[in-house]
């Protein structure tokens, strides 16, 4: 009689059954690489069009003065920025006066980078908030005059900052971000016009 031995059965069977083992764990790795990837891409995504988006609008920021004052509409503070621009998102013309500031959530050590604007010549509020992003451990705004000094407030001021760094750090590593330098518009004319000295 011709046929298979218990034993060769059994060792075929195992063979089987630890090929199927090393496949099942290899498409478990590149599935878990994929998602992992997309995550990444995901966040990297969210980080270029945050960062974008605030370059854009705080190099826009306008130095209109108070009424009746020789000050600025320009507020810095270690955690917000208050100013006076075009809002890129908008389809409606004019100035709006915005906020960007850092919110921190009820019960949780983490918090969110908010946007709070309205128009200027709004008398009663129209103030509408968006959320820029969320899960963030602190962000911190940093503000530098035309000698390079920094300071961690900027108010009650005739003139814009030279340059603002922006530090944001995100709850996880995978969403770390690059300290962000804008230079406002209306600076980078000033420092142009003036020449060489």
């Amino acid at each position: 009689m011709s046929g298979f031995t218990l034993l060769e059965v059994l060792i075929a069977l195992s063979l089987t059954v630890m090929l199927m083992s090393a496949l099942y764990g290899a498409l478990h790795f590149s599935a878990r690489s994929w998602y992992k990837a997309v995550a990444v891409k995901a966040h990297a995504s969210e980080r270029y069009l945050v960062s974008d988006w605030l370059r854009r609008q705080i190099a826009q920021a306008k130095p209109l003065p108070l009424p009746l004052s020789s000050e600025i509409q320009f507020s810095g503070e270690g955690n917000a920025v208050s100013f006076v621009a075009p809002l890129a998102s908008q389809w409606s013309r004019g100035w709006y006066r915005l906020l960007i500031e850092w919110q921190p959530d009820e019960g949780r050590s983490l918090g969110r980078l908010i946007l709070v604007y309205s128009m200027l010549d709004s008398e009663n509020g129209g103030q509408h908030q968006e959320t820029l992003l969320n899960d963030v451990e602190s962000v911190r705004f940093q503000y530098v005059d035309e000698n390079g000094v920094r300071f961690s407030q900027w108010s009650g001021r005739d003139s814009l900052p030279n340059a603002i760094e922006v530090d944001i750090v995100m709850a996880d590593e995978l969403r770390s971000w690059p300290s962000l330098w804008i230079t406002p518009y209306d600076r980078l004319v000033a420092t142009v016009g003036r020449g060489p000295s």
